[in-house]
């Protein structure tokens, strides 16, 4: 009996913390496959001296490539965030009032822009600043006071690091 409650206690303390490193860990593939295709379309465009495009439904919790090469040869490739094994959010995406992310033919951001990915208390902010090639990615705690417009309840914000995908990681994370 006293092993069986010794379980309970272990699992009441484990199960929770696990559910947390698991949204977490969703949260962060999540991001890192945005900041990737982001790097992808801006190499493209860069390649070609053509617009490459990222369209943001966060309705929808998705996300379309267009312009890029696919492997089977379409140039149009949806990635759908909120299924498996992602299973995040998109809160927002905006770039210039527009939720349409076109990086020009010389691979650089034609508008500042943020996307808001979230999943439980956790979320991740990802920045582009235009007329480069550099995304910045930010960790989000939130809470759910509703304090925030376009995150509720935003308490933490650290620094991960900047992305420069002409010259690779310009700058470490610092946590705050």
């Amino acid at each position: 009996m006293i092993v069986i409650a010794v379980l309970a206690v272990i699992s009441a303390v484990a199960i929770p913390r696990f559910a947390s490193a698991s949204a977490r860990s969703r949260l962060d593939a999540a991001a890192l496959r945005v900041v990737q295709d982001i790097g992808i379309a801006s190499s493209s465009a860069a390649a070609a001296g053509a617009n490459r495009q990222l369209v943001f439904e966060p309705l929808s919790d998705q996300y379309a490539v267009v312009g890029v090469r696919t492997r089977g040869g379409g140039f149009f490739r949806s990635v759908k965030l909120g299924d498996p094994p992602y299973e995040v959010n998109v809160v927002s995406a905006t770039f210039g009032g527009s939720p349409l992310l076109v990086l020009n033919g010389h691979g650089v951001s034609e508008s500042d822009g943020t996307i808001n990915l979230a999943v439980g208390r956790y979320g991740k902010r990802i920045l582009l600043a235009e007329g480069t090639a550099s995304v910045q990615i930010r960790s989000l705690d939130l809470a759910s006071d509703g304090n925030s417009d376009v995150m509720p309840g935003v308490t933490r914000d650290s620094d991960e690091g900047t992305v420069d995908f002409n010259a690779g990681i310009t700058s470490p994370g610092r946590g705050g």
